[in-house]
């Protein structure tokens, strides 16, 4: 069985990450911002 410790390991590196994940992919535009040049538009 798991240790508690071993839990409040994983939760704090779980959350560690997902503050990274959080910087590097956040979208602060707002939904009327110009397309990307390089989007690809389906027809």
């Amino acid at each position: 069985m798991i240790s508690e410790s071993q839990v409040q390991s994983f939760l704090d590196q779980f959350h560690t990450k997902m503050k990274i994940f959080g910087i590097l992919y956040r979208d602060d535009r707002g939904k009327k911002t110009a397309e990307h040049p390089l989007s690809y538009k389906f027809k």
